[in-house]
Parts: C-alpha cells; sequence; structure tokens
C-alpha cells in the first residue's frame, strides 16, 4: 500500500509540472522536484533568481569624491542614483543581463570613462569608478527644483566657490517679494549645499508656484526657478 501511495504521488507530480529533472534544478523554473531515488524523501524547493550589483564613485583629480552627480543604470532593468556627499553610487538587486552605466555631465563636466558597459552581468563589480577630467567653475545647480513641500520633498542647492568671497542666496515669488534668505554671509572656496523645504521666513509652507532662486558669489550673479507643487 505504501508502494502504491508513492507512485500515485509522482505521477501526480509529473502531471503538475511542466518538465521534471530527477535529482537536478530545472532551469527557468520556479519549482524544481527531486525524486526520491530509494531514499524515500521527496522535496520541492523555490531556486531565487541571480541578482548583482555594480557600486563606484564619482571623484575629481585629487581623488575626493565628488556629490549630486547624477548616474544612470540602462539596459534590461533602469535606475537613478544621486552620488552622496563622497561621491558614492550603486545600484543593487541587477538581475542578469546587459547594462551601462552612465555619470551625466552637467555644466561642463567630462568623465573618464564616459560610461561602463557589461554584457551579460553575471557577477557584483566594485570600483567602478568615474573621475572628472574637465570641469569649469561650477556655478549654482538645484537639484529637484519641482517638488511637493506637502510630502516632505525639498530641494537642494549646490554650488561650489573657487576662491573665498560673500555669498548670497534668495528666494523670491514671481512678483519680486523675497520670500527667504538662506544664505548671507562669507564662505571660504569649496563645495556647498543647502536644502529649501518651501517655507518662507515665518516658517509656514508656501504656495504653489513658480519661485526665483537668486544667487550671487562675489561678482558672479544667477537666477534659477524652482516650481513648488501640491
Amino acid at each position: 500500500m505504501l508502494k502504491k501511495c508513492s507512485l500515485i504521488f509522482i505521477i501526480i507530480g509529473i502531471w503538475l509540472l511542466p518538465k521534471i529533472t530527477s535529482g537536478a534544478n530545472i532551469v527557468n523554473t520556479a519549482w524544481v522536484f527531486y525524486s526520491g531515488g530509494g531514499s524515500g524523501s521527496d522535496t520541492c524547493s523555490i531556486i531565487p533568481s541571480a541578482v548583482y550589483s555594480i557600486k563606484g564613485k564619482a571623484k575629481d583629480s585629487d581623488n575626493k569624491g565628488v556629490s549630486y552627480v547624477k548616474v544612470e543604470l540602462c539596459g534590461d532593468k533602469s535606475a537613478t542614483y544621486w552620488t552622496k556627499e563622497d561621491g558614492y553610487y550603486e545600484f543593487t538587486e541587477i538581475p542578469s543581463g546587459d547594462y551601462i552605466v552612465t555619470p551625466t555631465p552637467v555644466y561642463g563636466m567630462q568623465f573618464k570613462p564616459s560610461n561602463r558597459s557589461y554584457t551579460g552581468l553575471a557577477q557584483d563589480y566594485t570600483n567602478q569608478d568615474f573621475e572628472i577630467i574637465a570641469s569649469p567653475p561650477l556655478p549654482i545647480i538645484p537639484i529637484n527644483n519641482l517638488f511637493n513641500p506637502a510630502k516632505g520633498e525639498h530641494t537642494t542647492i549646490v554650488y561650489k566657490l573657487e576662491q573665498r568671497c560673500h555669498v548670497i542666496i534668495k528666494l523670491y515669488d514671481l512678483p519680486g517679494e523675497l520670500i527667504i534668505t538662506l544664505v548671507d554671509e562669507e564662505k571660504d572656496a569649496g563645495s556647498y549645499s543647502i536644502d529649501w523645504f518651501g517655507k518662507n521666513e515665518r516658517g509656514s509652507t508656501v504656495a504653489s508656484g513658480t519661485y526665483l532662486l537668486y544667487f550671487k558669489a562675489g561678482d558672479y550673479k544667477k537666477i534659477e526657478k524652482v516650481i513648488v507643487i501640491k
């Protein structure tokens, strides 16, 4: 009676599965059937899909990380990563396939290499760095300049100074009314960033609309648009 039940179980298993390989994994199939082979044990298991990662940094000629560089993954899966303060970026949980990783040049930046390609990705990659080989003086870059403060979103204002100077960063509405002063002080040479969460000087959230970001560093002046939505 026991042998008959085992036989029925095996026949049912064969009928349910499109393909069975005794004692071996079925490629590209989630369920794998192992026949007892005289041992009296039949098991089913789930085989997870293999995934990989690509990690690296955007850095300058002095090997210092460069923040807020947009790095894009294109191919069988797409993703975008803004580098952290140390220039670090990463793409994880990538299935096997063909991919290209590209840092986006902004304001004349050039990178070496200009991109990295991976054909038939089948392993993890680290130290996939990109070096800036040309970078003119960086003016001001508002990151995520269309945002919804009601969802906790904000814009990050990034700028670089070639020498010590007085810096002013202010937000105005379109009629020219001052909304808030973010920076008004002397700054040493270097890279800086500051966040604006869509609030005015009184701490109230501003209305939806277009605002003007005024930036002045020494004799350099620039105006950028920032859009608040709700």
